[in-house]
């Protein structure tokens, strides 16, 4: 099975003692360095592929490209994660992925889908930019599909022997700027309410 990994960057300490941690093949990761210094550059030369966006991207959108590069099992992976036995820990843990994909106790600093699921309910929305909001609005989707019902899901679930860095780790250090206010008027647009009190079926009430 083709595993990818795509991580987006852009605190240079913080990214450095996540991938000190990994261990795999190195064509397997997709970077997207959204530092104004582009210090992905240090990584070049071992395989992975890496992308660069100075201005910086935004979370879904580098999501997006990991999504774009061909691979049947896509782990999506925060920089704040650090994997005490490496990131081999996580190609033994797909095992116990099912059709669509794979839940860890990490949330969406830890999460992976299978190609079925990402065909199917699509790329991440860019408009949740540069962060926030992006992981409630898969996750309805995910709902919608009947892939993923909160407490009666059908991903499994599994633990990871990790250490985190922090939460909002991009915001502490003063990298990014959040209008959650705007973040969250479009996703009561596009869902007719906030994250857990959606009423819409099909995006802005869009009927097909």
């Amino acid at each position: 099975m083709n595993v990818k990994f795509v991580i987006p960057i852009i605190v240079e300490e913080v990214t450095d003692k996540c991938l000190k941690t990994y261990d795999l093949d190195w064509s397997q990761l997709v970077l997207v360095d959204n530092s104004k210094e582009s210090f992905g550059k240090k990584y070049e030369g071992r395989g992975a592929k890496i992308f660069y966006y100075p201005d910086n991207l935004g979370v879904p959108a580098s999501w997006n490209l990991g999504i774009k590069e061909p691979s049947d099992f896509l782990w999506i992976v925060s920089s704040s994660v650090i994997f005490n036995h490496g990131f081999s820990e996580l190609i033994e843990k797909t095992q116990f992925a099912n059709e669509w994909g794979l839940l860890t106790e990490e949330s969406w600093h830890c999460i992976g889908f299978t190609r079925k699921t990402l065909d199917l309910v699509g790329m991440f929305d860019e408009k949740f930019y540069p962060a926030y909001y992006e992981d409630n609005d898969y996750g309805y989707r995910l709902k919608l599909a009947d892939i993923h019902q909160g407490e009666h899901n059908n991903l499994p679930k599994v633990g990871l022997d990790v250490t985190s860095q922090g939460i909002a780790m991009t915001l502490k250090a003063g990298k990014v700027s959040v209008r959650f206010d705007l973040l969250e008027e479009y996703y009561k647009k596009k869902w007719g309410g906030s994250p857990r009190s959606e009423t819409y079926t099909t995006p802005f009430n869009i009927k097909p």
